[in-house]
Protein backbone atom coordinates (compact mmCIF):
# COMPACT_ATOMS: atom_id res chain seq x y z
CA UNK A 1 0.00 0.00 0.00
CA UNK A 2 0.92 3.50 -0.90
CA UNK A 3 2.07 5.94 1.99
CA UNK A 4 1.10 9.61 2.35
CA UNK A 5 5.04 10.13 1.69
CA UNK A 6 5.65 8.23 -1.11
CA UNK A 7 3.17 10.40 -2.75
CA UNK A 8 5.09 13.93 -1.81
CA UNK A 9 6.81 14.66 -5.25
CA UNK A 10 3.74 14.21 -7.17
CA UNK A 11 2.70 17.47 -7.41
CA UNK A 12 6.16 18.45 -8.36
CA UNK A 13 6.03 16.37 -11.34
CA UNK A 14 3.21 17.78 -12.05
CA UNK A 15 4.38 21.05 -11.80
CA UNK A 16 8.02 20.58 -13.71
CA UNK A 17 5.44 18.80 -16.71
CA UNK A 18 3.37 22.31 -16.54
CA UNK A 19 7.09 24.43 -16.59
CA UNK A 20 7.90 22.49 -19.87
CA UNK A 21 4.40 21.74 -21.68
CA UNK A 22 4.33 18.41 -21.79
CA UNK A 23 1.10 16.63 -22.30
CA UNK A 24 -0.41 14.22 -20.03
CA UNK A 25 -1.73 11.34 -22.48
CA UNK A 26 -3.76 9.20 -20.92
CA UNK A 27 -4.75 7.96 -17.40
CA UNK A 28 -3.76 4.28 -16.16
CA UNK A 29 -6.63 3.25 -13.59
CA UNK A 30 -7.54 -0.43 -15.37
CA UNK A 31 -5.06 -1.96 -12.65
CA UNK A 32 -4.79 0.07 -10.05
CA UNK A 33 -4.69 -2.01 -6.66
CA UNK A 34 -5.73 -1.00 -2.87
CA UNK A 35 -5.18 -2.27 0.53
CA UNK A 36 -8.07 -3.07 3.01
CA UNK A 37 -7.85 -3.31 6.89
CA UNK A 38 -9.02 -6.95 7.09
CA UNK A 39 -10.61 -6.11 10.36
CA UNK A 40 -12.86 -3.20 8.66
CA UNK A 41 -12.81 0.17 10.09
CA UNK A 42 -13.91 2.19 12.87
CA UNK A 43 -14.50 5.89 14.58
CA UNK A 44 -12.29 7.26 17.07
CA UNK A 45 -12.03 10.12 18.99
CA UNK A 46 -8.73 12.18 19.28
CA UNK A 47 -7.57 12.07 22.77
CA UNK A 48 -7.73 16.61 23.41
CA UNK A 49 -10.29 17.19 21.26
CA UNK A 50 -13.91 15.82 20.00
CA UNK A 51 -12.46 15.34 16.44
CA UNK A 52 -13.46 11.88 14.84
CA UNK A 53 -11.07 10.00 12.70
CA UNK A 54 -11.39 6.66 10.60
CA UNK A 55 -8.65 3.90 11.58
CA UNK A 56 -8.43 0.70 10.54
CA UNK A 57 -8.81 -2.28 13.31
CA UNK A 58 -5.64 -4.07 14.36
CA UNK A 59 -6.76 -7.00 16.13
CA UNK A 60 -3.74 -7.33 18.75
CA UNK A 61 -2.02 -10.56 17.54
CA UNK A 62 -2.07 -8.94 14.21
CA UNK A 63 1.02 -7.53 12.31
CA UNK A 64 -0.10 -4.50 9.26
CA UNK A 65 0.60 -6.73 6.42
CA UNK A 66 -1.41 -9.49 8.10
CA UNK A 67 -4.34 -7.03 8.68
CA UNK A 68 -4.48 -6.08 5.78
CA UNK A 69 -6.25 -7.55 2.36
CA UNK A 70 -6.00 -6.29 -1.61
CA UNK A 71 -8.65 -5.27 -3.23
CA UNK A 72 -9.23 -3.89 -7.55
CA UNK A 73 -11.57 -1.09 -7.53
CA UNK A 74 -11.77 -0.21 -11.03
CA UNK A 75 -12.84 -4.54 -11.45
CA UNK A 76 -15.20 -3.94 -8.32
CA UNK A 77 -17.02 -0.91 -9.40
CA UNK A 78 -16.52 1.31 -12.10
CA UNK A 79 -18.24 3.96 -11.03
CA UNK A 80 -16.77 4.05 -7.72
CA UNK A 81 -16.28 8.17 -7.46
CA UNK A 82 -20.18 8.27 -7.53
CA UNK A 83 -20.90 5.84 -5.32
CA UNK A 84 -18.29 7.96 -3.00
CA UNK A 85 -20.32 11.02 -4.07
CA UNK A 86 -23.39 10.00 -2.66
CA UNK A 87 -22.02 9.74 0.84
CA UNK A 88 -22.40 13.63 1.45
CA UNK A 89 -26.16 12.69 2.67
CA UNK A 90 -25.68 9.58 4.60
CA UNK A 91 -24.59 9.02 8.16
CA UNK A 92 -21.23 7.78 9.78
CA UNK A 93 -22.13 3.78 9.19
CA UNK A 94 -22.05 4.52 5.18
CA UNK A 95 -18.79 6.13 5.21
CA UNK A 96 -17.37 3.20 7.44
CA UNK A 97 -19.24 0.32 5.08
CA UNK A 98 -17.67 2.07 2.21
CA UNK A 99 -14.04 1.74 3.72
CA UNK A 100 -14.57 -1.69 4.86
CA UNK A 101 -15.02 -2.52 1.07
CA UNK A 102 -12.94 -0.11 -0.57
CA UNK A 103 -9.96 0.63 2.03
CA UNK A 104 -8.71 4.27 3.33
CA UNK A 105 -8.40 7.30 1.35
CA UNK A 106 -4.65 7.05 1.90
CA UNK A 107 -4.62 10.52 3.03
CA UNK A 108 -3.67 9.18 6.78
CA UNK A 109 -2.16 11.63 9.37
CA UNK A 110 -0.10 10.74 12.90
CA UNK A 111 -3.39 11.10 15.98
CA UNK A 112 -2.88 10.41 19.68
CA UNK A 113 -6.29 8.64 20.32
CA UNK A 114 -4.36 7.95 23.62
CA UNK A 115 -1.63 10.42 25.61
CA UNK A 116 1.73 9.36 24.25
CA UNK A 117 0.30 6.72 22.43
CA UNK A 118 0.79 8.25 18.23
CA UNK A 119 -1.51 5.97 15.96
CA UNK A 120 -3.19 6.48 11.87
CA UNK A 121 -6.03 7.59 11.08
CA UNK A 122 -8.31 9.62 8.52
CA UNK A 123 -10.43 12.85 9.64
CA UNK A 124 -13.40 12.39 8.90
CA UNK A 125 -14.56 15.82 8.27
CA UNK A 126 -12.15 14.99 5.64
CA UNK A 127 -13.76 12.48 3.97
CA UNK A 128 -16.72 14.15 3.92
CA UNK A 129 -15.26 17.18 2.20
CA UNK A 130 -14.08 15.01 -0.67
CA UNK A 131 -17.86 13.65 -0.79
CA UNK A 132 -19.26 17.26 -1.40
CA UNK A 133 -16.48 17.94 -3.58
CA UNK A 134 -17.13 14.83 -5.42
CA UNK A 135 -20.52 15.18 -5.55
CA UNK A 136 -20.36 19.28 -6.83
CA UNK A 137 -18.09 17.96 -10.08
CA UNK A 138 -20.16 15.21 -10.71
CA UNK A 139 -23.32 17.45 -10.86
CA UNK A 140 -21.14 19.90 -12.56
CA UNK A 141 -20.35 17.77 -15.21
CA UNK A 142 -23.87 16.40 -15.83
CA UNK A 143 -25.28 20.22 -15.86
CA UNK A 144 -22.19 21.54 -18.69
CA UNK A 145 -23.81 18.75 -20.68
CA UNK A 146 -27.59 19.87 -21.36
CA UNK A 147 -28.33 21.43 -18.00
CA UNK A 148 -30.63 24.94 -18.57
CA UNK A 149 -29.37 28.23 -18.09
CA UNK A 150 -30.56 28.36 -14.40
CA UNK A 151 -28.90 24.99 -13.60
CA UNK A 152 -25.84 26.59 -15.48
CA UNK A 153 -25.47 29.59 -13.39
CA UNK A 154 -26.45 27.80 -10.24
CA UNK A 155 -23.56 25.35 -10.29
CA UNK A 156 -21.36 27.95 -11.08
CA UNK A 157 -22.29 29.73 -7.69
CA UNK A 158 -22.11 26.05 -6.01
CA UNK A 159 -18.68 25.60 -7.23
CA UNK A 160 -17.84 29.16 -5.92
CA UNK A 161 -19.14 27.90 -2.68
CA UNK A 162 -16.76 24.69 -2.52
CA UNK A 163 -13.39 27.06 -3.96
CA UNK A 164 -13.97 29.20 -0.81
CA UNK A 165 -14.78 25.50 1.40
CA UNK A 166 -11.63 24.43 0.12
CA UNK A 167 -9.24 27.75 0.94
CA UNK A 168 -10.49 27.65 4.61
CA UNK A 169 -9.55 23.61 5.14
CA UNK A 170 -6.62 23.44 2.96
CA UNK A 171 -4.38 26.35 3.45
CA UNK A 172 -2.37 25.11 -0.06
CA UNK A 173 -5.37 25.39 -1.59
CA UNK A 174 -5.33 29.40 -1.73
CA UNK A 175 -1.84 29.77 -2.84
CA UNK A 176 -3.28 27.28 -5.60
CA UNK A 177 -6.12 28.78 -6.69
CA UNK A 178 -4.42 32.18 -7.03
CA UNK A 179 -1.21 30.96 -8.94
CA UNK A 180 -3.78 29.56 -11.42
CA UNK A 181 -6.21 32.50 -11.57
CA UNK A 182 -9.10 30.33 -10.29
CA UNK A 183 -12.16 31.78 -12.40
CA UNK A 184 -15.00 33.45 -9.85
CA UNK A 185 -18.54 33.28 -10.13
CA UNK A 186 -20.09 34.90 -12.03
CA UNK A 187 -23.69 34.92 -13.53
CA UNK A 188 -24.45 34.69 -17.26
CA UNK A 189 -27.54 35.31 -19.45
CA UNK A 190 -26.28 32.88 -22.24
CA UNK A 191 -25.79 29.41 -21.89
CA UNK A 192 -22.71 28.74 -24.40
CA UNK A 193 -20.26 31.01 -22.01
CA UNK A 194 -22.14 29.52 -19.68
CA UNK A 195 -21.06 26.18 -20.34
CA UNK A 196 -17.83 27.13 -21.04
CA UNK A 197 -17.10 29.33 -17.86
CA UNK A 198 -17.99 25.95 -15.89
CA UNK A 199 -15.59 23.55 -17.71
CA UNK A 200 -12.92 25.76 -17.25
CA UNK A 201 -13.90 25.80 -13.00
CA UNK A 202 -14.25 22.04 -13.34
CA UNK A 203 -11.10 21.61 -14.88
CA UNK A 204 -8.83 23.63 -12.74
CA UNK A 205 -10.34 21.98 -9.50
CA UNK A 206 -10.54 18.91 -10.61
CA UNK A 207 -6.43 19.67 -11.08
CA UNK A 208 -6.23 20.67 -7.39
CA UNK A 209 -7.83 17.52 -6.15
CA UNK A 210 -5.77 15.32 -8.20
CA UNK A 211 -2.53 17.35 -7.21
CA UNK A 212 -0.70 15.13 -4.58
CA UNK A 213 -2.24 12.18 -5.26
CA UNK A 214 -1.49 10.57 -8.79
CA UNK A 215 2.21 10.22 -10.24
CA UNK A 216 2.98 11.58 -13.94
CA UNK A 217 5.24 9.04 -15.14
CA UNK A 218 6.94 8.88 -18.85
CA UNK A 219 6.02 5.82 -21.22
CA UNK A 220 7.26 4.21 -24.24
CA UNK A 221 4.87 3.79 -26.68
CA UNK A 222 5.83 3.19 -30.94
CA UNK A 223 9.06 5.06 -30.51
CA UNK A 224 7.68 7.88 -28.27
CA UNK A 225 7.33 8.83 -25.31
CA UNK A 226 3.87 9.57 -23.64
CA UNK A 227 2.90 10.72 -20.37
CA UNK A 228 0.80 8.81 -18.02
CA UNK A 229 -1.56 9.31 -14.69
CA UNK A 230 -1.47 6.59 -12.11
CA UNK A 231 -3.40 7.08 -8.79
CA UNK A 232 -1.25 6.91 -5.82
CA UNK A 233 -4.12 6.36 -3.38
CA UNK A 234 -7.70 5.62 -3.63
CA UNK A 235 -8.38 9.41 -3.52
CA UNK A 236 -6.19 9.49 -6.43
CA UNK A 237 -8.04 7.05 -8.26
CA UNK A 238 -11.70 8.49 -7.03
CA UNK A 239 -10.93 12.19 -8.47
CA UNK A 240 -8.54 10.35 -11.90
CA UNK A 241 -12.52 7.98 -12.43
CA UNK A 242 -14.05 11.69 -11.91
CA UNK A 243 -11.17 13.55 -15.04
CA UNK A 244 -12.66 10.81 -17.24
CA UNK A 245 -16.26 11.33 -16.34
CA UNK A 246 -15.59 15.45 -16.73
CA UNK A 247 -14.10 14.02 -20.30
CA UNK A 248 -16.68 12.12 -21.48
CA UNK A 249 -14.87 9.06 -21.80
CA UNK A 250 -17.38 7.08 -19.67
CA UNK A 251 -20.46 5.57 -21.20
CA UNK A 252 -23.51 4.88 -18.51
CA UNK A 253 -25.11 1.86 -19.09
CA UNK A 254 -28.02 -0.14 -16.65
CA UNK A 255 -27.04 -3.10 -14.61
CA UNK A 256 -28.84 -6.38 -15.71
CA UNK A 257 -28.99 -8.07 -12.29
CA UNK A 258 -29.49 -4.95 -10.10
CA UNK A 259 -30.82 -2.60 -12.92
CA UNK A 260 -28.50 0.83 -11.39
CA UNK A 261 -27.39 3.01 -13.48
CA UNK A 262 -22.82 2.21 -13.98
CA UNK A 263 -20.36 3.84 -15.91
CA UNK A 264 -17.65 2.20 -17.53
CA UNK A 265 -14.15 3.86 -19.12
CA UNK A 266 -11.53 2.00 -21.10
CA UNK A 267 -9.04 3.73 -18.92
CA UNK A 268 -10.38 1.46 -16.23
CA UNK A 269 -9.78 -1.63 -18.09
CA UNK A 270 -13.61 -1.99 -18.85
CA UNK A 271 -14.65 -4.14 -21.48
CA UNK A 272 -17.34 -2.19 -23.80
CA UNK A 273 -19.73 -5.10 -23.78
CA UNK A 274 -19.41 -5.33 -19.67
CA UNK A 275 -23.45 -5.11 -18.29
CA UNK A 276 -23.14 -5.25 -14.91
CA UNK A 277 -21.52 -2.34 -12.45
CA UNK A 278 -20.07 -5.31 -10.46
CA UNK A 279 -18.47 -8.78 -9.86
CA UNK A 280 -21.31 -9.28 -7.42
CA UNK A 281 -24.28 -8.53 -9.62
CA UNK A 282 -22.05 -10.60 -12.66
CA UNK A 283 -22.16 -13.54 -9.89
CA UNK A 284 -25.69 -12.98 -8.56
CA UNK A 285 -26.83 -13.41 -12.22
CA UNK A 286 -24.97 -16.25 -13.62
CA UNK A 287 -26.31 -18.44 -10.22
CA UNK A 288 -30.04 -17.33 -10.93
CA UNK A 289 -29.70 -18.61 -14.94
CA UNK A 290 -27.58 -22.08 -13.48
CA UNK A 291 -31.06 -22.33 -11.11
CA UNK A 292 -33.11 -21.64 -14.31
CA UNK A 293 -31.26 -23.64 -16.37
CA UNK A 294 -31.88 -26.31 -14.46
CA UNK A 295 -35.87 -25.65 -14.04
CA UNK A 296 -36.45 -25.35 -18.09
CA UNK A 297 -34.12 -28.33 -18.35
CA UNK A 298 -36.80 -30.78 -16.14
CA UNK A 299 -39.39 -29.26 -18.12
CA UNK A 300 -38.16 -30.80 -21.36
CA UNK A 301 -36.15 -28.07 -22.91
CA UNK A 302 -33.31 -28.60 -24.49
CA UNK A 303 -29.67 -27.19 -24.17
CA UNK A 304 -30.04 -24.89 -27.33
CA UNK A 305 -33.37 -23.78 -26.06
CA UNK A 306 -32.38 -23.36 -22.48
CA UNK A 307 -29.38 -21.25 -24.47
CA UNK A 308 -31.96 -19.18 -26.01
CA UNK A 309 -34.40 -17.79 -23.37
CA UNK A 310 -31.61 -17.17 -20.78
CA UNK A 311 -29.75 -15.04 -23.52
CA UNK A 312 -30.00 -10.93 -23.67
CA UNK A 313 -28.24 -8.01 -25.68
CA UNK A 314 -24.78 -8.08 -24.23
CA UNK A 315 -25.09 -11.24 -22.26
CA UNK A 316 -25.31 -14.31 -24.09
CA UNK A 317 -25.91 -17.82 -22.82
CA UNK A 318 -24.40 -20.87 -24.57
CA UNK A 319 -25.62 -24.17 -25.50
CA UNK A 320 -22.28 -25.33 -24.16
CA UNK A 321 -22.37 -24.14 -20.90
CA UNK A 322 -26.31 -25.09 -20.18
CA UNK A 323 -25.29 -28.80 -20.92
CA UNK A 324 -22.45 -27.83 -18.18
CA UNK A 325 -25.06 -26.80 -15.55
CA UNK A 326 -27.55 -30.08 -16.14
CA UNK A 327 -25.37 -32.46 -16.32
CA UNK A 328 -25.88 -33.59 -12.69
CA UNK A 329 -29.63 -34.18 -13.47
Amino acid sequence: MTTPGSLRNAGTHNQILREKGLKVNSIELGDFRWQVHAGGYELRKQHDSSELWVCGRYPASSTILSSRRSTEPARKTPALHRKFAELVTQGDDAILRFADEYGDLGIGESVEFEPGHGSWGEPLKRWRLEAFAMSVHIKTIEASRGGSLASLNHQIVLMGQFQEIAKLTNPAWGGYAASIGLLAPRTFTRKEPAVKHLRQMVALTIARQLDGHVYVYPAERKQTIEYRIRPGNLLGFLWATTALDFEGRSEARVCLNCGQEFFIASALGARGNRRFCSDACKTATYRKRKVEAVKLAAAGDTAEQIAEKLSVPGSLTSAEAVQRWIAKL
